[in-house]
């Protein structure tokens, strides 16, 4: 899986791959301003887009690109550009409390002039959960705000994209930089529980033969404000059939289907569904 590069590091691998592979270079301040170029280099180094630093007399830093760095410089231009101005809109909505199209294009840090495409980038940072806010005519945003995660991706070094994806890849907790509350981990060699309804294994699956969990999801999820209808009617459906399989007999739920689910809903209605995955699984007995 790529490495999720922050912001100044992106800036750094574009800038050095205008320089080429195994090449000394150091970089310039007006690119990575020098108290930062340290931490930068050691991202870069880790990914394997940099050489590995080599002890120096001198406190100059080399950035010398691999060729994985070359090739992942070459390809990141677009998604950089796009990702630092989808992280100016967060700005204005922090600002103003608005994201109106035609101010946006006005914007010294609009890539575009095309109006569709900034429309979509502020209904993508509202399907994200980064900000929240009413839609009036011509895709403006209203009466806008920062959501927490918004707050958080905005005090981050990360853009948007790879802010966002961090919530999810690799973890079974979908959180930003607090903790929800929603945590499930392997334990390998845990002893089995039981209760009512349910049993839990030592390998983390749950068979489950009680539908009062799911009954009391669904009406939770009834009173949540959706932020991406089509993988809220996603996860409707994938508690229905969890539900009617332990309704007809019994259904085995593991670790990774509750993280699934976890990650759709965090999509599908933003934050505020996390302490309510939280109940439910905790009602599963994970």
């Amino acid at each position: 899986m790529t490495q999720l590069l922050t912001l100044r590091a992106q800036a750094a691998l574009l800038h050095l791959a205008t320089v080429g592979a195994g090449r000394p270079h150091m970089m310039p301040a007006e690119v990575v301003p020098e108290a930062e170029q340290h931490l930068v280099h050691e991202e870069l180094a880790d990914a394997g887009y940099v050489e590995a630093p080599e002890p120096t007399l001198t406190e100059d830093i080399d950035f010398s690109l691999t060729a994985a760095g070359a090739l992942h410089g070459n390809s990141i231009a677009r998604s950089y550009q796009r990702d630092v101005w989808r992280k100016r809109i967060l700005e204005i909505v922090g600002e103003s409390g608005e994201a109106i199209v035609s101010n946006l294009l006005d914007d010294p840090g609009c890539p575009t002039d095309d109006y569709e495409r900034v429309t979509g980038d502020i209904e993508q940072l509202h399907d994200e959960a980064l900000i929240s806010g009413h839609f009036a005519n011509g895709g403006n945003l209203i009466r806008g705000r920062l959501t927490d995660l918004g707050e958080d991706c905005l005090a981050s070094r990360y853009g948007p994209s790879a802010f966002v994806r961090k919530q999810t890849i690799g973890t079974a907790n979908v959180q930003d930089n607090r903790n929800y509350g929603i945590t499930i981990t392997d334990s390998p060699g845990a002893a089995a529980t039981s209760g009512p309804g349910h049993a839990t294994t030592a390998n983390n699956t749950i068979t489950v033969t009680n539908v009062t969990p799911f009954d009391a999801l669904s009406v939770g999820l009834d009173d949540l404000a959706i932020e991406d209808h089509d993988v809220a009617k996603t996860v409707r459906t994938q508690v229905r059939s969890l539900r009617q399989k332990a309704a007809d007999n019994s259904v085995e739920i593991t670790k990774g289907v509750i993280a699934s689910l976890i990650a759709a809903a965090f999509v599908a209605y933003g934050p505020d569904a996390l302490a309510l995955f939280a109940e439910f699984a905790h009602h599963l007995g994970f």
